[in-house]
């Protein structure tokens, strides 16, 4: 049984020389570092344009708590008018604050 030995061009050595590892870390780890870092900023930048909050959530408890709200004060009008008339500005401000 032969053993089959690594592949590599004429010229050079089979073996990484430690000396040469530390001079080509030195020469380029830097380097490489901050390319890596601005791909995974990019990547993770990416990620983040795709996702959205909930817009939705905040204004769907303004209407609830509004609604919750006026059961109980059924007898006056003038009351459940002025409590839905916060729950629009206070939708309103959700909304225009969201963009």
């Amino acid at each position: 049984m032969a053993t089959e030995q690594p592949r590599t061009r004429p010229g050079t050595t089979s073996r990484l020389d430690p000396e040469e590892i530390e001079q080509f870390l030195r020469r380029y780890g830097d380097l490489i570092d901050d390319h890596v870092a601005e791909i995974v900023e990019e990547v993770v930048a990416a990620r983040m344009a795709g996702h959205r909050p909930h817009r939705r959530l905040p204004l769907l408890v303004v209407v609830l708590a509004a609604t919750g709200v006026c059961m109980p004060l059924l007898a006056s009008p003038v009351t459940i008018a002025a409590i839905w008339v916060c729950a629009a500005v206070i939708c309103g401000c959700l909304a225009y604050g969201q963009r």
